[in-house]
């Protein structure tokens, strides 16, 4: 009991200020670390976003020639994985300076179909319209052929929805699709 009581006589009396500075100072130290967090994954999440987009489809045939497949797209994923919620597939036809067929194929993903971002060469989702569009593409009283593509896609982690829109324009002497608009947001 005795050296207790020695050692609570003994303590050093310290100020005011030797007690709270550090306190406060560390307190400071730590709002300002979990600020900084807040600001890097709020960057994180807005840079890291999904960007899928279509694209014409085409192979190599036997010779190495690069073959378009006319009524098949492929859909490809950059940057963070995405989920497909509506895409819609139309083809037009233009005769007489007017359009005369339209032919739209609405798909809502019931099914979730996820894109991943990897090799392109890879990783690609293709889909092929039920549509004889070879049929068309010789037929001489056609002036012009397009082929729209709408996708409605989200980011997987968060409900955010953003927009691919694609309008190409079919090259008879190029046997290819030649995009005249293509906007994402």
């Amino acid at each position: 009991m005795d050296t207790m009581r020695v050692i609570i006589e003994n303590w050093p009396s310290s100020s005011w200020l030797n007690i709270w500075a550090p306190i406060a100072i560390a307190l400071f130290a730590l709002g300002v670390s979990i600020y900084s967090s807040y600001l890097t994954r709020r960057g994180v999440v807005l840079s890291h976003r999904p960007y899928a987009f279509v694209q014409t489809f085409a192979y190599r045939d036997n010779e190495q020639k690069l073959v378009t497949a006319l009524r098949t797209v492929a859909v490809r994923c950059l940057n963070a994985p995405a989920q497909t919620v509506r895409t819609e597939y139309a083809y037009s036809v233009v005769r007489n300076n007017r359009v005369e067929e339209e032919v739209v194929d609405t798909r809502r993903d019931d099914v979730t179909q996820v894109l991943y971002p990897v090799d392109p060469g890879v990783n690609q989702v293709t889909y092929t319209i039920d549509f004889d569009l070879e049929s068309l593409t010789g037929a001489s009283d056609i002036q012009k052929l397009f082929r729209t593509v709408t996708m409605e896609y989200k980011d997987i982690s968060s409900e955010r929805h953003y927009r691919f829109e694609g309008k190409w324009e079919y090259d008879r002497a190029g046997k290819t699709w030649k995009p005249l608009r293509l906007i994402a947001d």
